[in-house]
């Protein structure tokens, strides 16, 4: 697994703005697909560049065809849109697992959804908080009447935390009316402690290695993390391969957990299947993402935990 794409769309910038270097100092072949706009947000860490347009479904069909003439170890799609617009596409499925991070292509339905992803992790008996899924605002009261107050309203395919909304009460969901009349919705039970993310990187279904850590800031009450405490978590790398080995992952992931003040217990509240700019900062609290690429590629055998433990001590 040497030669790795990396694509973004049109807001993928800050996602993988320095993914790029975090491949290339593992000894990576690496090739950007983006437009150059995006390009000039990267930098030249990569070996080529392939101008893309910033539409993701434009993106993907690039993609595709691109394969027919060459090959690639490893595709990461760095945004969201991307993601999506590959679940939309019509390619089939086969070709869209080659070219996205599942390699099981009945899960093709999670990318992108924060509603399919609760679902699959509660199916597979991963703990997630109460939830429902919705289709419109009366369904949305209802639910929420059921699971209690506080609870999250979550806009199906929404990111960067914009179309997440916590509600303490009926009046506060009656603020929120107008943006949720139809589609489809999370309505989660609002779990009282820290929110912490892990960053996991998977490679042939394989848990490599993960960072974790408190966000200790963010951009609005749900917007993305600006301030990070790092520790070790050894307790989570179960629940991290249980669901890689299903999936079939293949790159990097951002999970996020509630870890629950009462109990400590970590409810699962968020699965994104692509990079954030966070892989290239873990190295500064002990979790290279560069080195543990070059360890499992010199040993797949070699464990996650193994890696974490001994970074955490540096």
């Amino acid at each position: 697994m040497r030669k790795v794409l990396v694509a973004c769309s049109e807001n993928g910038h800050d996602t993988v703005t320095e993914l790029p270097a975090v491949l290339k100092r593992a000894g990576l072949d690496v090739t950007l697909m983006s437009s150059r706009k995006i390009r000039s947000y990267i930098g030249s860490y990569s070996n080529r560049w392939i101008e893309s347009s910033e539409n993701a479904a434009s993106i993907i069909q690039q993609i595709a065809e691109l394969l027919a003439r060459d090959s690639f170890d490893w595709i990461i799609l760095g945004d969201d849109f991307l993601l999506r617009a590959l679940a939309d596409s019509p390619l089939e499925d086969a070709l869209k697992s080659r070219i996205g991070p599942l390699r099981h292509s009945e899960y093709l339905r999670l990318l992108g959804s924060k509603a399919e992803s609760t679902r699959f992790a509660a199916d597979i008996d991963v703990l997630t908080p109460p939830f429902q899924i919705c289709s419109s605002f009366a369904e949305i009261e209802r639910a929420a009447a059921e699971i209690g107050f506080p609870c999250m309203i979550k806009i199906d395919r929404s990111g960067g935390g914009d179309g997440v909304f916590k509600c303490n009460s009926a009046i506060d969901l009656e603020y929120q009316r107008n943006q949720l009349q139809s589609g489809k919705f999370l309505v989660e039970k609002y779990i009282e402690g820290a929110a912490a993310s892990v960053e996991p990187l998977f490679l042939d279904g394989r848990l490599v290695a993960y960072s974790y850590g408190d966000m200790l800031m963010t951009y609005g009450k749900t917007g993305v993390s600006s301030r990070r405490y790092f520790q070790p978590c050894p307790a989570l790398a179960d629940t991290l391969e249980k669901i890689s080995m299903r999936l079939g992952l293949h790159g990097f992931c951002n999970f996020t957990f509630m870890r629950d003040a009462t109990s400590g217990q970590h409810y699962l509240i968020e699965m994104d299947m692509r990079p954030n700019a966070w892989v290239a900062y873990t190295r500064f609290a002990g979790i290279d993402f560069s080195r543990a690429i070059q360890q499992y590629l010199a040993n797949p055998d070699f464990r996650a935990q193994n890696f974490c433990a001994a970074a955490q001590r540096k």
